[in-house]
């Protein structure tokens, strides 16, 4: 399942329906299965802190990736 939350900013993704499918397509296209995937959109300052928490990172950064895939099934946030 891939799903789409907002943390600490008022944003909400347009399209997810169209977004979610295309997704899964290209995972399927790859021969993957999709398991629990999220996309968190955060604001800066919340991704400091997942940043310096989780990975001893203390700087900015656009992204940050969790990859909990087993074999071929998707999974992460």
């Amino acid at each position: 399942m891939i799903r789409f939350f907002s943390e600490d900013v008022p944003f909400r993704p347009q399209q997810i329906r169209s977004t979610r499918s295309w997704l899964e397509q290209v995972i399927t296209a790859h021969r993957h299965t999709t398991g629990e995937v999220s996309f968190i959109f955060c604001s800066d300052d919340h991704l400091l802190a997942i940043n310096t928490r989780f990975l001893q990172h203390d700087y900015y950064t656009d992204v940050i990736t969790f990859d909990y895939c087993e074999a071929k099934r998707i999974s992460g946030d």
